[in-house]
């Protein structure tokens, strides 16, 4: 289905070239990567994995009204939608991709540094505040009468969205983690800030018509008015009362 090439296949048209880079060049090159390179590309393919299965649990498990609203997105869209679609987010998914590439060709040439180890953190930390963020909405949506309801548990009593707060934290570490490889290398530079601009935007859009879908369905809740009034992406926002 047409969706499935900005959830599924968001995250395995990330993760899949990944783990082919670090099979050919841990076994094809005359230089192997340093194990921090390798450990950069490797949190990427574990990022790509779990949100593969996460988009998979939730369509077919935990919400199977979504598949419902696949298949109807894909019977309406035009095929000539479909392949432009297609061919902007294949760019994309490499751009995203590209610095963990970059620093498996990389090999042995460019050290991590302190910056570097900062990078890969963020990418750990990132990976973990979106799975926690995950799991914990989709077992309160899962508990009977909760589906139309709002969540306001673990971390998303701190957030109005922790997931992609996650998701925004380990692609500027994936980034991060690549800068120092690209040298004077315009291209590389050109490619691999396209990719963490463009999720980026992605991800603000997101929030922002998340928002306003969810002040259209429990703007009756008083609790949540004023959650929303305290709170942003990044957590309370200070001095507010």
């Amino acid at each position: 289905p047409f969706l499935y090439f900005i959830t599924v296949g968001y995250a395995l048209g990330i993760g899949v070239p990944i783990l082919v880079s670090l099979y050919v060049y841990n076994t094809r090159s005359a230089s192997p990567p340093l194990m921090l390179s390798n450990v950069h590309s490797g949190l990427a393919v574990l990022w790509a994995l779990r949100s593969a299965l996460f988009f998979l649990y939730r369509e077919y498990v935990n919400w199977p009204q979504l598949h419902d609203k696949v298949v109807e997105v894909n019977k309406m869209a035009r095929h000539r939608s479909k392949v432009f679609s297609w061919l902007f987010y294949s760019f994309l998914y490499v751009a995203l991709a590209s610095p963990c590439v970059f620093r498996l060709e990389a090999a042995t040439a460019v050290p991590w540094g302190t910056f570097g180890k900062i990078s890969i953190a963020l990418q750990a930390i990132g990976i973990l505040v979106e799975s926690i963020a995950d799991h914990q909405k989709s077992t309160f949506k899962s508990l009977p009468g909760n589906r139309n309801q709002w969540c306001n548990r673990g971390l998303w009593k701190w957030s109005t969205h922790p997931n992609y707060l996650g998701e925004t934290v380990f692609w500027v570490g994936t980034y991060c983690g690549g800068l120092s490889c690209f040298s004077n290398k315009k291209s590389q530079w050109a490619v691999s800030t396209l990719g963490i601009v463009f999720i980026l935007w992605v991800i603000r859009g997101a929030t922002l018509s998340l928002g306003q879908k969810h002040y259209r369905k429990y703007g009756y809740n008083a609790k949540f008015v004023e959650f929303r009034r305290k709170h942003r992406i990044l957590g309370p926002v200070p001095g507010m009362k």
